[in-house]
This record gives structure tokens, C-alpha cells and sequence, in this order.
């Protein structure tokens, strides 16, 4: 379920929805910095973005993100989810989705 949902949510920043252009602000954790071809976030704002649906509290959903295929999913669309910048913790990570690069 949450697999389908980001990987909806994530083919509407592909697709540049402009319903999504820009910064989707989040009330607790910040905001998803959104842009042409990338999107940078950490999972808690990740979750925030897309708590409302799904059924799931965040160390359920932040299991279920690090079990899912998503990636092989987004590289079919020619993008994919990567650490952007550690700092030692998978919620404190900063994460990206970027385009692929062409073959």
C-alpha cells in the first residue's frame, strides 16, 4: 500500500504536476524542497507528506519504505531515491529523488 502511494505521489512530480511545483510545506518536520527533476527530503517529512493516506504510524511507514521496490518502480519512470547527505541516522539522513542519468 504505502509503496503505491509514494510511487503515485512521486509520478506526479515526474510528471511536473503543477500542483506540486515548488515547496509543499509541512506543518511539524519542515518542508519537501521540490524542484525541476529533484526532490529533497527526510523520512519524517516524507511521512508527513503522505500520512493522510496511508494507515500507518512513522516507524511502520519507515519500515515499509526501506522493505518496498520502490526504486525499481522510479527507474522505470527513469528516476531514483538516494542518501543525499548522511549524518549517521537513516531519520536524519537527507534523501533525493533524482533523474537517472541516460544510458
Amino acid at each position: 500500500m504505502i509503496e503505491a502511494v509514494l510511487l503515485s505521489k512521486f509520478n506526479q512530480l515526474i510528471r511536473q504536476d503543477p500542483h506540486l511545483q515548488g515547496t509543499l510545506q509541512c506543518s511539524i518536520y519542515g518542508c519537501l524542497t521540490i524542484a525541476e527533476g529533484y526532490c529533497v527530503f527526510t523520512l519524517e517529512q516524507l511521512f508527513e507528506w503522505v500520512k493522510a493516506e496511508v494507515a500507518m504510524d512513522y516507524p511502520e511507514f519507515r519500515c515499509a519504505v526501506y522493505k518496498s521496490t520502490l526504486n525499481q518502480k522510479l527507474a522505470i519512470l527513469g528516476y531514483k531515491i538516494e542518501v543525499r547527505q548522511s549524518k549517521g541516522h537513516i531519520d536524519t539522513n537527507t534523501y533525493q529523488l533524482i533523474r537517472l542519468l541516460p544510458m
